[in-house]
């Protein structure tokens, strides 16, 4: 087994070559598949909390709580969701126009 520096980094000297690793020991192997099983899980519980925060947002504003945060949606003006509008417009003009001249 290697030895590692603080940073989690082997060392030049404990670096092993291919013909003399034999594998890992049963430690190494249960702490890897700890490792594994919380990084999945806390991936799990942040897709969670995003799904929540995003239904939530969704339920209270409609589709237009995908878009923007509550301040946002109460200042809000007719001339802006036209401003917006308009941009979108522009943009999906500019890519259409992209993809013709390809």
């Amino acid at each position: 087994m290697s030895k590692l520096t603080n940073d989690n980094t082997a060392t030049t000297a404990d670096v092993v070559t291919p013909e003399q690793w034999n594998g890992y020991t049963m430690d190494e192997l249960k702490r890897r598949r700890i490792v594994a099983m919380v990084r999945r899980e806390l991936g799990r519980e942040k897709i969670a909390m995003q799904f929540a925060h995003t239904k939530n947002a969704v339920s209270a504003n409609g589709i237009k709580g995908l878009l923007f945060t509550d301040n946002e949606l109460t200042k809000l003006k007719a001339m802006d969701y036209a401003l917006l509008g308009w941009k979108a417009v522009k943009m999906f003009i500019k890519f259409r126009n992209r993809k013709r001249n390809q």
